[in-house]
């Protein structure tokens, strides 16, 4: 929790991170790996503890080596997003 009692940057942060990478999974092959180049969030409206959070992510762009994953995130159901996301990830084809 951050010093104003809402859900810290950061945390919200490393959802996305997952989220995004979650998102770039599901266009690789079996032993391919992924890591991320960079991440951008912009944080909308506070977050609440208790508030249940949901993200939706989306491939927006894949080449040989990079992919960029763009997302939202929504809180109890509210149809405006809390947060969004643009990530670039390096991709590694498995031998």
């Amino acid at each position: 929790m951050s010093p104003a009692g809402k859900v810290h940057g950061g945390v919200i942060s490393g959802f996305f991170d997952f989220a995004c990478g979650a998102a770039v999974f599901t266009t690789m092959a079996k032993g391919d790996f992924c890591s991320t180049v960079e991440l951008k969030v912009n944080y909308l409206k506070p977050i609440s503890l208790g508030d249940e959070i949901e993200g939706k992510t989306e491939v927006v762009f894949q080449g040989k080596k990079i992919c960029v994953v763009h997302g939202f995130l929504f809180v109890n159901g509210a149809e405006e997003p809390s947060a969004m996301v643009t990530g670039t990830f390096n991709m590694v084809r498995g031998k």
